[in-house]
């Protein structure tokens, strides 16, 4: 592989990881909302 393409590949693999986070967090968001979870039961779950 080239310098160029090995840049391409950690591009593409920094920008899945930070789109994987994102769409992460927006699912705890949602299951929190769905669970009427407190802020002090949030904390707890993510804890663990």
């Amino acid at each position: 592989m080239t310098t160029p393409e090995i840049m391409q590949q950690h591009e593409k693999r920094f920008m899945f990881k930070r789109e994987s986070k994102s769409t992460d967090c927006g699912i705890d968001a949602l299951v929190y909302e769905l669970h009427r979870l407190s802020e002090e039961e949030i904390q707890i779950g993510e804890e663990k």
